[in-house]
């Protein structure tokens, strides 16, 4: 099988932080994501298919722990598959947008990225979902695939002490699993004006 976990770092933190971690931005600030999908089975996965449904404004989603209430800029992604031995390869999926209001319909929809999600999208300020479809990519036993998305907080200032929220989900096949669906854990990030 696989496991998903997800990872942020803000302006003030000296690393990556994880699990229920709270980090800590400044206004323009860095609030990087960082996703990390590894083969923890032993046989091989497939049609992997992930999706991250960027933190805004009204996704309560108390369920998930997801209550943002305000929504990082996003800049940049890079996107690597490292095999066992720590070999780092730049992979280049199919990525697929979405704009517009938080919408929890698209992670459903990201099994086979219909509905609002737009293919070959640019992972741009208006962005507020992205996917990425590694078609035929498959990820052997201990092989993982690492994605940063680089974003920054808003300069206003108007956020002080508020939180953003996010996490990720992935899709996949394995050996007797089709459309495997996992959601990671949540991460928050303050907005600090001092």
């Amino acid at each position: 099988g696989i496991t998903i976990r997800k990872y942020v770092q803000g302006e003030l933190d000296k690393e990556n932080g994880y699990q229920s971690y709270l980090s800590n931005t400044t206004p323009g600030g860095m609030v990087n994501f960082k996703i990390i999908l590894q083969n923890t089975g032993s046989t091989p996965v497939s049609k992997i298919r992930l999706a991250d449904l960027l933190p805004q404004p009204g996704e309560d989603n108390k369920k998930e722990e997801r209550e943002s209430k305000w929504q990082p800029i996003p800049q940049s992604y890079d996107v690597f598959k490292i095999s066992k031995d720590g070999n780092k390869t730049p992979l280049n999926p199919k990525i697929y947008t979405a704009t517009g209001a938080f919408n929890q319909s698209l992670r459903g929809d990201s099994a086979t990225f219909d509905g609002a999600w737009v293919k070959d999208g640019r992972f741009s300020e208006e962005t507020t979902a992205i996917g990425l479809d590694f078609g035929g990519e498959t990820l052997k036993e201990g092989e993982y695939i690492s994605l940063e998305l680089k974003m920054k907080a808003p300069t206003s200032g108007d956020f002080g002490g508020k939180f953003a929220s996010n996490n990720a989900n992935v899709y996949y096949n394995s050996a007797g699993k089709t459309n495997e669906l996992l959601i990671s854990n949540t991460v928050h990030t303050i907005y600090h004006t001092k």
